[in-house]
């Protein structure tokens, strides 16, 4: 069984990158006014220096918590519970508040290469990765996005992918 943070809401990946690009922004801010007290302050008083080098690195963590509350909303509200015949969504209680059988003619389209999340310089430039499978059946089209949490968590969706292959489904690999 594969089970895994659900992403309720694409948009969690946009104010993921706002807060990862405005971290950067202030790192960067930063950088340049320490290089411009390194000119200004006597190195007699490099105390100064040292402290406000310490308190810097607390900065860039700011937008984190202005926009934790919005990630964690989209992203800690369901699971997305993956076995060899269903996909169910359930909330926390364990509720089932989707669920999707899996038949022999379905189609199934998964992301050539599945990742943990993508270091934070990926979301600044804008290549970061969306784990999505997508199941087109002959009731519903549905996309799912996920958080994986683990390698192991991984390679239980590849197992499945090809437990869904030899049971007749058509599974088909998009380059992201």
């Amino acid at each position: 069984m594969f089970k895994v943070r659900l992403i309720s809401d694409p948009a969690y990946y946009i104010i993921w990158r706002k807060t990862m690009v405005s971290g950067f922004i202030i790192w960067l801010a930063l950088f340049f006014l320490l290089k411009l007290l390194d000119v200004f302050i006597p190195a007699e008083k490099e105390w100064i220096v040292m402290l406000i080098i310490i308190f810097s690195g607390l900065i860039p963590w700011i937008p984190l918590f202005f926009f934790y509350k919005q990630i964690n909303s989209l992203s800690s509200r369901f699971w997305l519970e993956i076995d060899q015949n269903t996909i169910k969504v359930t909330d926390n209680n364990g509720n089932v508040d989707q669920m999707l059988q899996i038949g022999s003619g379905d189609v199934i389209l998964a992301n050539e290469k599945y990742e943990q999340e993508d270091p934070p310089w990926k979301f600044v430039l804008n290549k970061y990765r969306k784990n999505k499978i997508t199941i087109i059946n002959s009731k519903a089209k549905a996309t799912f996005y996920f958080k994986p949490d683990s390698f192991y968590s991984i390679n239980q969706l590849e197992t499945i992918l090809r437990l869904w292959q030899d049971k007749g489904c058509k599974v088909e690999r998009i380059k992201l």
